[in-house]
């Protein structure tokens, strides 16, 4: 299996109620990045903090380059120096919201085991918080473990503790839990789905994880937003056959956790939702004092506690009591402000409770209030813009529009939000490329507004700098001469801000590459090639900072194909094959790209017409072969079609008699469908008029004129028509369509 499969939060949600209700609830496999946001460095951060600090550490002054790894680094340090480093950032960490919504699910029975990687103890930090001690387990120290002393909605420390006696960080103490490890997660694995949040599984314990064989349950591995997990995971779990294995994207630890909590059905956790009443919680949990003459000190300060805590409730959480108008408007203030937070979390936006929200906020004059407000238009006007990728035609347009209402009402409230400008600005960039030349220059040029207002707010935003750029290079392809010029210009200039701003962006490298691309495209001569060569150096830069950036490889060689077209012979065929090569690389990054395949069959094709007999047939099967996989992956790629049936014209115009009669039917076939779906149809009339078909060719040429898929100066210049010139039926559908 090559294809990696993807599941939804809803999925999940729906398997985890099941997995409860069948008395076996999920396992949750915890890694590095489910700690990030409490301040618990990732494994590269804390390589470069012991470079930085212990430089003079001789051990680590002997290591080559390439063996300043985690696991050697925390060798160097020694037993002593490993918990003095790993002390500090767990004195310096505090619970996050991944930690905190978890300990509900273990409260709540929705969880059996929780598995981790990690050595800090927020997570019995956070239990904690819900008056919860679950067993706990610390694989460093224990040999004999059997699986009747593994008890569900325990925490099992798979590297060890902070504070253990062993840490698990090198290769040679990872080998002490080998043998016990395997066993022990085939003990629980079966009847239970498996939840990965914030694993790079770039440690031994992927070894024993991928060993477990098929997860009857499910496997979910969370990742980091659309992030592809590492080629060990997708190649060793994720792309293997009969593993039962997901991936669920677009999340991180925290935010999959929110919305995992809200598909659960479940509420807010009491600690923040209701934080008095979780201190009342705690409160009750302390013994009743004996009302005795030295005890009344701590019973009576115990019990003013619990009053204060009760008034508290009352007033904070309930706004039922009556008090000054002060305390009252105050808490009036904060439950509207955790009705609105509620809304945000929960996604649940309905017109007639924003309403009254907003009403409800006038009187208060509340500026926390009002910029939640326009948050939760924000993220409103955000969701309503992601589903435009499932529509299009009107449908998406509406959404469009519905978005930018949203984004304009959260400035109305929020006139400085950046981020705002930015999400507006992009939409109307994602709406201009579906549009023709003049209604797409309009909202290019809004697009271009809105991101120079969100750099004004946030001149650090490399997203909106990139963004704008690639609206610049949009609006550059559909104007001419110096204005066009000028415009890739001013995109370029916009790249290099991005990339001063992150020099790590790959994208803006990319972009950049891809719009001096187009800009060459427009150039002849020494000065196109300058352009590709400097095409070339952004696309190597962006693979340099991402490896597997299968765009940039792809992209590369669609210009060095553009390249090889203005050479001839020797220098056109080597760059053919580093655009072939090219290709090739991106299709084995991602298998499913159909773009990569579909350029690879158009710049064979190319190089076929600058060959001739045997020779130009090879390439031009190989170039069919590349079409059908672009084809089988998204069959509706009506480009693909087009070319297709475009190549078998020319292939069919080399052949004679019966061998031309059936090309030239297959390249209508393949014609005949990419106009079927929406594409161009003035190749289908050429076919046609080649075969001498006049009444289909007139048709299609009629209809291609009018749909302005082709200029009528160029269809008197091509050779297809060379038998119709003198035709009167010809030369009038050619003249209502000339330019006067």
């Amino acid at each position: 299996m090559d294809k990696i499969q993807t599941a939804t939060i809803e999925e999940l949600a729906y398997f985890i109620k099941q997995a409860r209700d069948n008395s076996h609830s999920p396992i949750f496999f915890l890694g590095a990045g489910a700690s990030k946001t409490g301040g618990i460095p990732l494994a590269g951060e804390i390589v470069t903090d012991i470079l930085k600090n212990h430089s003079d550490n001789p051990r680590i002054k002997s290591l080559k380059t390439d063996e300043k790894t985690y696991p050697k680094l925390m060798e160097c340090l020694g037993s002593d120096g490993q918990n003095k480093l790993l002390k500090g950032y767990i004195d310096a960490s505090k619970i996050n919201v991944t930690h905190i919504y978890l300990a509900q699910l273990i409260k709540e029975g929705y969880v059996d085991y929780m598995l981790t990687v990690n050595f800090d103890n927020l997570m019995l930090k956070a239990l904690a918080l819900f008056n919860e001690f679950p067993s706990t387990y610390d694989m460093a120290i224990l040999k004999d473990l059997t699986t009747t002393t593994f008890k569900e909605k325990s925490v099992v420390y798979l590297h060890g503790q902070h504070h253990g006696l062993w840490l698990l960080n090198t290769k040679d103490e990872m080998a002490k839990v080998r043998e016990i490890i395997t066993p022990i997660l085939h003990s629980i694995k079966d009847q239970r789905p498996w939840v990965f949040i914030g694993y790079s599984g770039s440690d031994p314990i992927f070894e024993h994880i991928k060993s477990l064989g098929r997860f009857d349950n499910g496997l979910y591995w969370v990742a980091h937003y659309d992030e592809k997990p590492c080629e060990a995971v997708c190649n060793g779990l994720l792309k293997k056959s009969n593993t039962n294995a997901f991936v669920i994207e677009g999340y991180d630890a925290d935010s999959f956790m929110l919305k995992l909590n809200s598909e659960l059905g479940l509420p807010q956790p009491e600690i923040i939702d209701k934080p008095f009443s979780s201190i009342r919680s705690l409160l009750n949990n302390i013994v009743d004092i004996d009302d005795k003459e030295h005890f009344k000190g701590v019973k009576q300060r115990l019990e003013i506690a619990k009053a204060q805590v009760t008034e508290a409730i009352q007033q904070f959480e309930q706004g039922n009591i009556e008090t000054t108008d002060k305390i009252l408007a105050n808490t009036e203030s904060d439950l509207l402000k955790k009705e609105i937070i509620d809304l945000i979390i929960n996604e649940d936006y309905q017109q007639d409770k924003i309403d009254q929200i907003a009403v409800k906020a006038v009187p208060l004059k509340n500026d926390e209030i009002n910029n939640l407000i326009a948050n939760l238009y924000f993220n409103w006007g955000t969701d309503i813009g992601s589903l435009t990728d499932t529509k299009s035609g009107d449908e998406a347009e509406a959404l469009y529009q519905q978005a930018f209402d949203k984004f304009h009402k959260t400035i109305e409230i929020k006139p400085n939000d950046g981020d705002a400008f930015y999400n507006w600005g992009t939409y109307l960039l994602n709406l201009a490329n579906t549009k023709s030349d003049d209604q797409a220059e309009a909202l290019y040029r809004q697009a271009i507004e809105k991101f120079s207002m969100a750099t004004d707010i946030k001149p650090d935003s490399h997203q909106a700098f990139n963004n704008w750029g690639n609206t610049l290079d949009r609006l550059a392809n559909i104007r001419l001469g110096d204005e066009a010029e000028a415009l890739y210009q001013q995109a370029f200039g916009k790249y290099l801000r991005a990339i001063e701003i992150n020099p790590s962006k790959n994208e803006a490298f990319n972009n950049w590459g891809n719009s001096l691309g187009l800009f060459a495209n427009t150039k002849s001569g020494d000065q196109a090639e300058v352009l590709y060569q400097q095409a070339f150096d952004k696309f190597h830069k962006a693979i340099d900072i991402k490896p597997d950036y299968h765009v940039a490889f792809c992209n590369w060689g669609t210009y060095l194909g553009n390249l090889a077209k203005t050479k001839s012979s020797d220098q056109a065929k080597d760059l053919y094959r580093q655009a072939f090569n090219k290709y090739r690389k991106a299709v084995e990054i991602k298998p499913d790209y159909h773009e990569a395949f579909y350029n690879w069959g158009t710049n064979l094709s190319h190089l076929a017409k600058t060959k001739s007999g045997d020779e130009a047939e090879t390439l031009y099967q190989q170039a069919f072969d590349k079409y059908q996989k672009a084809i089988d992956i998204k069959p509706d790629k009506h480009e693909a079609f087009n070319n297709w049936g475009n190549d078998l014209l020319n292939l069919a115009k080399t052949q004679s008699g019966d061998q031309a009669e059936t090309l030239y039917q297959q390249a209508l076939e393949k014609l005949q469908k990419a106009v079927e779906l929406g594409g161009s149809c003035y190749n289908l009339a050429c076919t046609y008029a080649v075969m001498q078909d006049k009444d289909n060719a007139l048709l299609y040429l009629n209809r291609s004129l009018e749909n302005k898929q082709i200029e009528a100066e160029f269809v008197t210049d091509d050779t297809d028509w060379a038998g119709f010139l003198d035709d009167e039926d010809f030369k009038a559908v050619i003249n209502r369509y000339a330019k006067l």
